[in-house]
């Protein structure tokens, strides 16, 4: 027996374990308030509100509850709305849980949507883009030609679709619930008291709110004549009649979808029908509700999973699975396949009623969409399993319709799934059940399934993980950038040494024209206005779990000439890359977010020199967060890639903080930062140092030179390709030379200089070597 018990007596009482309690039995989502309106002073600002709650309470996926007690006025700012078309964006709230407390709140954001394709077609909505985002309300943004206001956005409250509310897991009531009397007010009805009752199938449970039933009314009943009446509540909440007799023993039986819960005993006094007694008869005819919980068993295998979500389908109904799509798996008939859900026992039945005892091949049948109702945006991979006795079940899926687009392989369940490219928004399953299956009563079932979504960070079998190269596949798109924490600095530090990689001291280098390099593989290519000190240094910052990491620290100088800097990190364009997008991200924190943007850039070389091509950014609106762009599709004569941040000067020191650079191959709502393990082997196409020594003892003006070969190739198709000095004073030793020039190409240096006198000469200098960015981001 394995139990997980969060807190015990005497337990340390953490904020962790505390979230644990309601994490996995309480829905996330909002229970209280949190209403989107307009705000009253600005159309293209949006307040979060109680509105008739007393506060406004959600709950986060970790199990957090937050409340906001106050109004939160102009909590996000829309996009300009388009020209012509309309899109919706939608209103997130956002908080990822801390170990130690670090002032950490809750934010608000904007996820904007695409516009509509076409005037003819409906704008999609977007997902939420991290498992830390509750989703509040839709915005529809209409068109600016639509727009009576001076603002380039203006929204009403009748634009906002507010999320539905999270819904509590309710237990199972007693039927007793379901009390029936004689109404007090009018003898001519009755009462049912809320409750909860299985339907008449015990597909599914009813929860029925209490009501009166319809006035008793019965033409053919004479005066004072009187007649028994059968009521019941209905699958569909009402109160209502379903069979009468002069005698009760002759009451109808109980075959249709009502419950039944009381004999009553009327008579037709003046006109009216007017009831004398009733009898509870509720328990005779209780339903049988669902005994087994499915979902507990998949919750186990979740738990020790290395997976994060979980949909579980119980065949409760017929909601999720297209059963009128079973049929033979290549031919296609449907004459003798039937599929239902089969009530008894929850589960999806299967009939061959063929001439021959099994069908000649394997038979198909296909759910609907299993993302939708959730809150996970994009899934990229996923694991599925069964609770089924059908030997040698399998399964294909497709990301695009129930009926189209499916795998040409079939899976077994238990193994993960990898889905190709950027992941999906969709995804429809198709179960395929081999022949064998139907042996010998023409009958196979499926109890229920689950499917496991989306590869955890904090997976409970690390041993496994390690094994089995599952982290590796949970990164398996690769990060284009190879020092996107800004962690490597080969550069001068202040004390002109060489910077220790091992330490996360914070380091500086100078930022001015003659030496534009940054952290390795990053340069100023655009120095349109003055760092403070002209310095920028890397800095260690606390992530969200708490654990050390690198960044860049920039602080403008304060300019009234105006003018933009920018940094860029290049790649080499390789053949596989044409044609398709690439996305870049990036996490930042900035005093004025309006002065920092990201972008992609693409040159290709001409006989004139290096031409910039396509370009797409983006700049940041709130104080902190995630940037992300996408570039359609790299060209054909693409020769490099750019990555560039640019910031815009202003007329007072202002600090930014940039880290977590990414870049991807694919479309990305979000893109998941990945540090590469390769980096020391790949930086060094960008940067080099080393160290060149050669004495002996010769005449004046007689010739000395020594090679030496660079670690790794540099990357010349990027710019120039520069050997030097290193610039401190310390960095040239040599001794009785004169004329010291380098000469290099991409595998290597050479060093050469003239004695000076007739004795012994000495060439001793620290080099480096770096392929300088032609031309910049216009």
């Amino acid at each position: 027996m394995a139990q997980r018990i969060t807190t015990r007596y005497h337990a340390l009482d953490t904020s962790l374990l505390q979230n644990d309690q309601i994490r996995g039995v309480i829905s996330p989502g909002i229970y209280s308030g949190y209403f989107v309106r307009v705000n009253a002073g600005a159309s293209n600002y949006l307040d979060i509100i109680s509105g008739a709650d007393t506060s406004s309470v959600l709950i986060t996926s970790e199990g957090i509850k937050i409340e906001e007690t106050e109004p939160v006025l102009g909590a996000v700012l829309l996009d300009p709305a388009d020209a012509n078309l309309s899109r919706y964006d939608l209103i997130v709230a956002e908080f990822r849980y801390a170990a130690i407390d670090v002032g950490l709140e809750q934010t608000y954001k904007v996820v904007k949507g695409r516009n509509q394709a076409s005037l003819s077609s409906e704008p999609i909505r977007p997902t939420v883009q991290n498992q830390y985002q509750v989703p509040l309300a839709y915005v529809k943004v209409r068109p600016r030609a639509q727009l009576s206001g001076t603002y380039p956005i203006q929204v009403l409250n009748t634009d906002i679709y507010h999320v539905a509310r999270a819904k509590w897991t309710k237990g199972p009531e007693e039927i007793s619930a379901l009390r029936p009397e004689i109404a007090v007010s009018d003898n001519r009805r009755i009462y049912v008291y809320p409750g909860i009752m299985a339907n008449s199938e015990g597909t599914r449970v009813v929860e029925f709110e209490g009501g009166y039933s319809a006035v008793l009314t019965d033409t053919s009943l004479i005066e004072n004549a009187e007649r028994f009446y059968l009521f019941g509540v209905s699958d569909q909440g009402e109160v209502a009649v379903f069979g009468s007799s002069n005698d009760e023993s002759t009451l109808p039986e109980f075959d249709n979808d009502l419950f039944p819960v009381a004999i009553v005993r009327a008579k037709n006094i003046n006109g009216s029908i007017r009831i004398l007694s009733l009898k509870d008869i509720r328990f005779p005819f209780a339903r049988r509700l669902p005994q087994a919980n499915k979902t507990t068993a998949y919750q186990t295998m979740l738990s020790n999973s290395v997976f994060r979500y979980l949909r579980v389908e119980r065949f409760d109904s017929d909601e999720f699975i297209r059963l009128s799509s079973a049929s033979l798996n290549t031919a296609g008939t449907t004459a003798y396949i039937t599929a239902s859900i089969d009530g008894f026992d929850n589960n999806l039945a299967i009939k061959w009623s063929g001439t021959t005892i099994v069908p000649s091949e394997s038979i198909k049948i296909t759910t609907e969409d299993m993302m939708a109702g959730g809150n996970m945006g994009v899934v990229k991979h996923f694991m599925l399993l069964a609770d089924t006795s059908i030997s040698g079940l399998k399964f294909v899926y497709s990301v695009s319709s129930p009926t189209a687009g499916f795998t040409t392989t079939p899976v077994s369940p238990g193994a993960i799934v990898r889905i190709p490219g950027v992941g999906a928004t969709k995804l429809y399953i198709r179960f395929v059940i081999p022949a064998g299956a139907f042996t010998p009563d023409g009958l196979a079932k499926i109890n229920s399934y689950g499917i496991f979504l989306g590869l955890s960070d904090a997976a409970m079998n690390a041993v496994s993980i390690t094994e089995l190269g599952i982290d590796a596949v949970k990164s398996s798109v690769p990060n284009l950038i190879a020092n996107g924490d800004f962690y490597y600095w080969s550069v001068n530090t202040t004390l002109e040494a060489l910077p220790d990689l091992s330490s996360k001291d914070e380091q500086f280098f100078r930022a001015n024209a003659d030496n534009p390099l940054l952290a390795d593989g990053w340069q100023i290519t655009n120095i349109g206005s003055a760092f403070k000190n002209e310095a920028v240094s890397r800095i260690i910052r606390s992530s969200a779990e708490n654990a050390a990491t690198t960044a860049m620290k920039l602080v403008t100088a304060g300019s009234s000439t105006g003018g933009n800097i920018t940094i860029e990190y290049r790649i080499p364009a390789a053949s596989e890359l044409v044609g398709k997008p690439i996305t870049f991200s990036m996490g930042y924190l900035a005093e004025t977010p309006s002065s920092l943007s990201i972008g992609i850039a693409t040159y290709t070389r001409t006989s004139d020199g290096l031409e910039q091509g396509d370009k797409t950014q983006t700049s940041a609106i709130l104080n902190s967060g995630d940037l992300i762009v996408t570039l359609t599709a790299v060209g054909e004569n693409v020769d490099q890639i750019s990555f560039f941040v640019t910031i815009a000067a202003s007329s007072t020191e202002e600090e930014y903080t940039i880290f977590n650079a990414r870049a991807a191959v694919g479309v990305f709502g979000f893109l998941n930062y990945s540090k590469v393990m390769a980096a020391p082997a790949i930086l060094p196409q960008y940067y080099e140092r080393g160290r060149a020594f050669l004495a002996q003892k010769t005449t004046t003006g007689a010739k000395l030179g020594i090679s030496a070969q660079f670690g790794t190739p540099k990357s010349d198709e990027l710019g120039e390709l520069i050997a030097r000095t290193v610039e401190t004073s310390a960095s040239d030793r040599s001794a009785n030379i004169t004329g010291l020039t380098y000469d290099t190409n991409k595998f290597g240096v050479i060093l050469s200089s003239t004695a000076a006198g007739a004795d012994e000469a000495v060439i001793d200098v620290d080099w480096e070597a770096y392929v300088r960015y032609e031309g910049t981001v216009q």
